[in-house]
């Protein structure tokens, strides 16, 4: 950026890119002071808003049984892919499964939670990859968490879900699972990736022709998270 503002001296910067857990969603941060910085030199920064609009959820923490595990609806505690309408989708070996989590607690870093990824195995969900991180206000913390796997053995249903390791309120949690499939448990609001939700830059999603040109299915939707990454 600093090459394309200085040296070669662009007027509109185009970028189909997306990262996930580097800022809370709010339009601060790294990708913040970027797009300002192109933007003050009269650059016009148009980003994509990403495809991840099926592939996300968002609220606040429930434990309405008071386990230490979310709830994501109801009393559903394993939020796996599906169609939505309670039926999970199979899916093979060799898949590359990614979850990222975060939650507006990017000052202090004090509520700390973990996110497990899991497999059915016939009779109940076991553990495939954990994500623990420490959140205990340390220097260098952050409110994130990241888990990966290739699924392997046969073709099964997989999933995910949330434990309160060490908190004293109920976060707002936004989650995404890129290049995966749809999720059972769903929220279109507050899918934007990180960088598009930088306010100079113009985000934008995709459309479906002709007239009246309606939003794609899987194309992401703001708003932008509130201060720190709260939900309003």
């Amino acid at each position: 950026v600093t090459w394309l503002k200085d040296t070669a001296h662009v007027n509109v910067i185009s970028t189909s890119l997306g990262w996930y857990n580097i800022t809370p969603g709010d339009g601060t941060g790294f990708f913040e002071n970027l797009v300002s910085q192109a933007r003050a030199a009269g650059i016009v920064w148009v980003t994509a808003a990403s495809n991840d609009r099926e592939e996300h959820w968002g609220g606040a923490y429930s434990d309405s049984n008071a386990n230490g595990i979310h709830n994501f609806s109801g009393t559903q505690e394993i939020n796996f892919f599906g169609a939505g309408d309670g039926t999970a989708y199979a899916i093979p070996a060799g898949t590359l499964i990614q979850v990222f989590l975060r939650w507006d607690d990017w000052t202090n870093v004090n509520q700390d939670y973990d996110l497990y990824l899991v497999r059915w195995d016939g009779s109940s969900w076991t553990t495939i990859a954990t994500g623990a991180n420490s959140q205990n206000g340390s220097a260098g913390q952050t409110p994130t968490e990241h888990v990966a796997a290739v699924t392997s053995g046969s073709t099964t249903a997989y999933g995910f879900l949330i434990k309160r390791f060490s908190a004293t309120r109920n976060v707002n949690f936004e989650l995404f699972t890129p290049k995966v499939a749809h999720l059972d448990k769903v929220v279109y609001p507050r899918s934007l990736a990180n960088l598009a939700d930088a306010p100079d830059a113009i985000t934008v999603s995709a459309v479906n022709g002709p007239s009246p040109y309606p939003q794609e299915s899987y194309s992401s939707e703001g708003p932008t998270n509130g201060p720190g990454g709260t939900a309003t």
